[in-house]
């Protein structure tokens, strides 16, 4: 049995930008991975390290590219949790990026990770790259995945707002509406849970949504 996981997001950015941060290794490490090589024409989109869940080496970061439309659409294979998955990326207009990662074996136990975990974050640094040229925070994979975890952002709204998102709109929750929530005045939120920091930044935020503001989060069982 096995999964497919669907994530979208918004990026209100011309499609060859957009296709360039996708495929241009130095502009993937500033959003998706620690390392990467990629070659369209031999077919190889490879990255690896620390950014990447299973921190892979050199030598396991190999990707094959199964299909390629240049600025339309990129697919590759990646081997996950002992599977084949296949992730396809098309281009939709200048404004919507769809990712779906499928073939991925179920999870063992509800405490595995799943690659929405991963996409939501990703997709959502792209999408601060492309913004504000800086990414927001990036999960460090190397890190032991328990005892919480500490974050720390500047986001550019009124702290009655900030308070709002999680408490009243209930952001945190995978099946909340994300939206664009613009605010004119800037402040600085901190929070801070548990023991183990995976995952430590300090940005300025465009706005005052989540780092997955204006995306989409789908599962289906295959």
């Amino acid at each position: 049995m096995t999964d497919t996981y669907e994530v979208e997001i918004d990026l209100p950015h011309d499609r060859d930008r957009v296709w360039r941060a996708l495929t241009d290794p130095k502009e993937m490490q500033t959003w998706f991975c620690e390392h990467a090589e990629v070659d369209l024409d031999a077919g190889r989109y490879d990255f690896w390290g620390r950014f990447t869940p299973g921190v892979p080496g050199r030598e396991d970061g190999y990707r094959k590219i199964v299909d390629l439309e240049p600025g339309r659409l990129l697919r590759f294979a990646w081997p996950w949790r002992g599977g084949d998955s296949i992730v396809t990326i098309p281009l939709d207009g200048d404004t919507r990026l769809n990712v779906v990662h499928e073939g991925v074996p179920a999870r063992a136990t509800p405490m595995e990770h799943v690659p929405s975990h991963l996409w939501m974050g990703a997709l959502g640094n792209l999408r601060s790259v492309l913004d504000t040229g800086h990414p927001g925070p990036r999960f460090d994979w190397s890190w032991p995945h328990h005892g919480g975890f500490e974050a720390e952002a500047d986001i550019r709204a009124p702290r009655a707002a900030v308070w709002r998102a999680p408490v009243d709109e209930g952001w945190l929750h995978p099946e909340a509406p994300l939206r664009d929530r613009r605010a004119p005045m800037t402040k600085t939120s901190r929070g801070t849970s548990g023991c183990t920091s995976a995952c430590r930044s300090s940005r300025s935020l465009p706005t005052s949504a989540s780092l997955w503001h204006g995306s989409v989060i789908r599962r289906r069982r295959c």
